[in-house]
């Protein structure tokens, strides 16, 4: 969410209306104060979770209705196809929650890696695009 959220904000900054990115960001302190001071004392760092999430899915929204107002749109054709390595992430992560960061993020991104190469998200080109390459020696 915080991506395309950012990137769509950059859109609307390119065309110059800074004001609506600031009252996008004013929008999501409030609702986000709002909602931390209900939720945190009912149900802790699990409230500050949901908080924090539902407020960064109103930036997302807000901020692609406002791009589209000036020309600007996610690639949404794409995204689809990322809701299952994303679920395969969140499981993965949530399995391994007892064990070192490093270690969740090493499973993680196997996990993603290996879900978005099985479900058509990434293509194995597309993969070894950002892989380091073996330099040939002769």
């Amino acid at each position: 969410l915080i991506l395309v959220t950012t990137v769509m904000q950059g859109a609307i900054l390119a065309a110059r209306r800074e004001r609506t990115v600031l009252r996008i960001a004013i929008g999501g302190l409030a609702i986000n104060i709002a909602l931390i001071a209900f939720l945190i004392p009912a149900f802790s760092y699990i409230g500050a979770a949901v908080a924090t999430s539902l407020t960064e899915a109103l930036l997302t929204v807000l901020s692609l209705r406002a791009a589209s107002e000036v020309g600007a749109r996610w690639p949404l054709e794409r995204t689809g196809s990322l809701v299952v390595p994303g679920v395969v992430l969140v499981a993965a992560l949530g399995a391994g929650f007892l064990l070192p960061p490093l270690v969740q993020v090493g499973i993680g991104t196997a996990a993603f890696v290996a879900a978005a190469l099985a479900s058509g998200a990434i293509a194995r080109a597309e993969l070894a695009d950002v892989l380091p390459r073996r330099s040939q020696q002769a």
